[in-house]
């Protein structure tokens, strides 16, 4: 081979390799160029040089064509690139630099050597598609304002094959965050009016449903698409909606309402609004948020039986536990083990001498303190003798059964039913238990004043005035008329039974009017939440310097900035910090 390549080869190298290269310029241009023979001599250059070592077997082909045709491309192309920019339109120079890069493909597998491939291929992309990126990336966002879906997909596999996504995928995350934003802000929400949650969630999940969509049917479900999607999902989440607007206590109340029962349920579109809504809690920033009000709702459905079933409620806290770990749902798994729990004792009670000599039904549950978000100081109330009586019982029977324990009543959670025979009726009417010992002290006479209720109930005024307000609002009671049902009576204002009281229904449900105690509420909640947030970044703290030992200032916030779980914002982190 060495004789060959020296005696024949060598003196004839230059119009050999020339002749190579005007057959493929030729098959550039035209495409009816055999090149079998154009194959069969770059073969040979190595071929004719098996003799030398490994790493020089193919040093002849580099340097007599590779590198050359090499420059040729790059030239070739240069000036290719920048003819079609000025003579067509964005969107032909997409479909033409696509046939060239696919023909050049074609002609590269057959005829030139595969160590040639990634080199010559690299060099096309960068004259046709890295030189023009920014004009491709203009093209894009035209083609995604005008949901052109096949410039998109032919924009994205040209700048695939180069390797430069990372412009379009910002485009299509900027794109996507500014239509949610719109969408969400077109709901007219602000501070004082929250959005409905569940027009909040079905925009953001459509908005979602329509970039998967994009993506798979654009970008090839591409990953960085995908994960683009998700940033601006969470974008829109977290900071869409106005400042005292929190996103997770409106995804609380999202998924409160669709938990509740109601008429026409079905499993089939329950089970999808439950996805929906874990679609957004993954997007969530303040998850802790999150659990907090939605483990008072929960604790409202549990005790009021207003859960549209124990089955879909399951369905719920496993989804969360899926998403957040053991941990996350503990409280929530306790709560639901209560009231099972609750509901064999007190089928023991009622079969029980106690419980059989009681003269209505009776019902109550055992809630564990730490797993229930009550507060220590539940508002007091005196009792009447027929349901204290019942108190009495149930808790004898429960002492007997669990010596050491004690039982704390919660009555501004517990409702009863009574029936009221009036002159033009009899009602059965559903109402709190305050609102219930209020009617019952009513059956000795029939007018009291704010103060004698006060007095025989043993209730603050807030909460006394609060339960009038609600009955004669309802005209149970006959008080004085204003407009303003959280406004404070009169001690001595006189109150009377309303015996001429008529209703075309014969059951009845008292309503409890709203008060400004809702906001108060919701702070207590933001509160308790900044407060556990304080105590898990102390432990965290208190890890960390058992570890190290000895840490300078700036040096434990580096380290402690990173250790916090996934449950906190890193907002929180610098607040706390230097608070």
């Amino acid at each position: 081979m060495k004789v060959w390549r020296e005696t024949i080869y060598m003196p004839m190298s230059k119009q050999i390799i020339h002749a190579c290269m005007i057959e493929l310029e030729q098959h550039r241009e035209t495409g009816n160029v055999e090149l079998f023979n154009v194959q069969a001599t770059l073969r040979s250059l190595t071929d004719m040089c098996t003799d030398r070592k490994n790493s020089e077997q193919h040093q002849l082909y580099i340097d007599e064509f590779e590198t050359p045709w090499i420059k040729n491309t790059d030239d070739h192309y240069k000036a290719l690139g920048l003819r079609l920019l000025e003579g067509e339109d964005r969107s032909a120079y997409l479909v033409r630099v696509t046939e060239i890069l696919e023909q050049e493909e074609q002609r590269l597998r057959s005829a030139v050597p595969t160590i040639s491939h990634e080199k010559i291929l690299a060099v096309c992309h960068r004259c046709l598609i890295s030189n023009h990126q920014a004009q491709l990336e203009t093209q894009f966002q035209v083609s995604l304002e005008r949901d052109n879906r096949k410039d998109l997909s032919a924009c994205y596999k040209l700048l695939l094959r180069a390797d430069c996504l990372d412009g379009i995928t910002n485009l299509f995350q900027a794109r996507m965050t500014a239509v949610g934003m719109q969408d969400v802000q077109a709901l007219g929400c602000s501070a004082a009016t929250p959005p409905n949650p569940t027009d909040f969630i079905a925009r953001v999940v459509d908005l979602h449903a329509k970039g998967r969509e994009l993506t798979n049917d654009c970008f090839q479900s591409s990953s960085k698409f995908s994960e683009s999607l998700d940033r601006s999902c969470a974008t829109i989440v977290n900071t869409s909606l106005p400042k005292r607007l929190s996103p997770a206590e409106l995804l609380a109340r999202g998924c409160d309402l669709a938990l509740r029962k109601t008429k026409g349920a079905v499993e089939e579109e329950l089970d999808s609004r439950l996805e929906d809504i874990m679609l957004i809690f993954s997007f969530l920033q303040d998850k802790d948020v999150f659990l907090k009000f939605f483990t008072k709702a929960f604790a409202k459905r549990l005790i009021h039986g207003t859960s549209v079933s124990e089955a879909m409620e399951a369905n719920m806290i496993g989804r969360l536990k899926a998403e957040c770990g053991f941990e996350y749902t503990l409280k929530l798994q306790r709560m639901h083990q209560d009231v099972q729990v609750s509901t064999d004792f007190l089928r023991n009670f009622r079969q029980s001498n106690m419980g059989r000599t009681l003269p209505f039904s009776f019902e109550a549950l055992i809630l564990r303190t730490n797993a229930w978000p009550f507060g220590s100081n539940p508002p007091a109330i005196l009792l009447p003798p027929p349901l204290s009586d019942a108190i009495y019982k149930f808790e004898q029977f429960y002492t007997h059964a669990h010596s050491g324990r004690k039982l704390n009543w919660l009555y501004h959670v517990s409702t009863g039913d009574i029936k009221a025979k009036l002159p033009k009726g009899v009602y059965e009417l559903s109402a709190t238990t305050f609102q219930m010992c209020t009617l019952l002290a009513f059956n000795t006479q029939e007018s009291f004043s704010s103060k004698d209720i006060q007095n025989r109930l043993g209730m603050s005024k807030k909460d006394a005035d609060r339960v009038l307000q609600s009955l004669i609002t309802c005209r149970l009671l006959i008080g004085p008329e204003t407009n303003d049902k959280a406004a404070d009576l009169a001690d001595d204002e006189p109150l009377t039974l309303n015996l001429r009281f008529k209703n075309k229904k014969r059951k009845l449900k008292i309503s409890t009017p709203l008060t400004k105690e809702t906001q108060s509420e919701t702070a207590q909640t933001h509160k308790a939440v900044d407060e556990d947030r304080r105590m898990v970044l102390e432990a965290i703290i208190v890890r960390i310097m058992k570890t190290r030992k000895a840490l300078k200032y700036n040096e434990l916030v580096q380290v402690w900035t990173l250790a916090p779980s996934d449950m906190l914002h890193s907002s929180n982190k610098s607040t706390l910090m230097t608070s």
